[in-house]
């Protein structure tokens, strides 16, 4: 190297002393010192929480990093909660109307439009108890027509469900109509016959009554 040269770092270092000496009135030797001092304690303490310091190569310049059992000892993230299963199979539904809703200019022809061609669930009620429940895929007709046939003039309100599962009409129905007495339903739903819990009980009791009859004649 060339008297009296001196590398850009050396100059650049010798310009950091300057300025702190000129800002604190230190000598250079005691800012020098300072200085080395300041960096060993920060870099001490970093490594105290879990750092490890590290040379950015692009400037120079010491940049703290997480060591692996830091990141390990990290709190985990909370995970989300599921999602709610709310309208998978009821997609609308009302509380009780009364019957003059369905003639009523004011209301007929939005109800016609929500109720119209959709499949669902209704009950009919007579002074706030049940009277029919039913199933249909066409919720406004079949309600609008129980105004005429059998069930006319025992009933004046009425439940709606839409349901979105087609498929599972018919066993949401048997399930009320066993549930509750529905004096207006000439027939209760049923299921499968290997579903049928009661059908099974009866062939144990049967089973054992023939068991019974002969240890009966065994031991007359």
């Amino acid at each position: 190297m060339p008297n009296g040269a001196r590398p850009a770092q050396s100059r650049g270092f010798t310009g950091l002393v300057c300025q702190r000496v000129r800002s604190d009135g230190q000598s250079p030797g005691e800012a020098i010192d300072a200085d080395r001092r300041g960096r060993f304690s920060w870099q001490t303490g970093d490594e105290r929480l879990g750092c490890r310091a590290s040379n950015d190569q692009r400037g120079g310049t010491t940049v703290p990093r997480i060591s692996r059992e830091a990141r390990v000892a990290a709190p985990k993230k909370t995970k989300l909660s599921k999602k709610t299963t709310r309208g998978a199979l009821i997609k609308g539904m009302s509380r009780r109307l009364p019957s003059e809703i369905l003639d009523n200019p004011v209301f007929e022809a939005r109800l016609r439009e929500l109720l119209r061609k959709e499949s669902g669930i209704y009950a009919l009620y007579r002074h706030k108890k049940i009277y029919y429940v039913g199933l249909t895929r066409n919720l406004f007709g079949r309600i609008g027509w129980h105004l005429k046939d059998r069930h006319a003039g025992r009933w004046d309100s009425f439940v709606v469900f839409r349901i979105k599962r087609v498929k599972y009409l018919k066993d949401i129905e048997t399930l009320i109509t066993r549930i509750i007495d529905v004096p207006g339903n000439r027939q209760k739903g049923n299921v499968p016959r290997d579903a049928n819990i009661n059908r099974l009980l009866q062939e144990i009791l049967r089973d054992h009554r023939r068991d019974m009859k002969a240890l009966e004649k065994a031991i007359k």
